[in-house]
């Protein structure tokens, strides 16, 4: 049996497509501005953004890795909407790519109306799993997890830790998860990385493993050669 598990936009920031979705070339030391301007094109000289209020969001040093980090531009100056900034590498740049800002706390709602439609199909239509990308904090999977309780659904929620303020709550996040396990499965064996022998991101993949393939049987032996423990 396959399970299907669909994936959510979450509050995510992207650069808008460019002007004919023609590919932008990027040199190190150039300045360029950015603009919180959905409707906007991208251009080399004026990158827009999907979050209109950016340029309050952000400061003069902040970091604005574009492309999953393969471009990376630091914030010279700030002068109403427009956002000078420098790059730091050289790059290229296509339509519509990933926009994170490490240190910097987003005030985006966790889920789109998109998402909202989208949930209300995986409850239709009896899907298995909800990826919630771009997971800030406990309240962004409880978001979430309001909708499907309100409709009785037991969909599982797999939190998606993909920007530098979900790692800072990754505490809050594990506790909701400790929770929901401990909740559904009372006389089970749950097992854990400890969090002092790997990084909180390695601790986060290793539990969401077995919250989702619960079927798995794992000997005495690979226990202990992963340095699981039991809770």
């Amino acid at each position: 049996e396959i399970g299907i598990l669909i994936d959510t936009q979450g509050p995510e920031v992207r650069t808008t497509s460019t002007v004919g979705d023609n590919e932008i070339y990027i040199k190190e030391g150039e300045k360029t501005t950015f603009m919180g301007n959905p409707d906007g094109e991208t251009t080399h000289d004026c990158i827009c953004l999907s979050y209109p209020n950016i340029s309050q969001e952000v400061s003069v040093g902040t970091h604005m890795l574009l492309d999953d980090g393969f471009l990376d531009f630091v914030v010279e100056s700030i002068d109403g909407e427009k956002i000078c900034a420098i790059a730091q590498n050289d790059g290229i740049l296509g339509s519509r790519k990933s926009v994170n800002m490490p240190g910097t706390d987003i005030n985006l709602p966790s889920l789109t109306p998109k998402d909202i439609e989208n949930i209300g199909y995986a409850i239709e239509f009896g899907v298995e799993y909800i990826a919630h990308s771009f997971v800030r904090n406990k309240q962004d999977v409880l978001d979430i997890r309001g909708i499907l309780d309100n409709y009785g659904s037991d969909i599982r929620i797999i939190a998606k830790i993909e920007n530098q303020e979900g790692v800072d709550n990754i505490d809050e996040i594990l506790e909701y998860y400790i929770q929901k396990i401990i909740e559904e499965h009372p006389k089970e064996r749950i097992y854990i990385l400890p969090s002092g022998n790997v990084g909180k991101s390695g601790h986060v993949m290793a539990y969401h493993a077995k919250k989702v393939i619960e079927k798995l049987t794992l000997s005495e032996k690979t226990l202990s050669l992963l340095n699981l423990k039991c809770i």
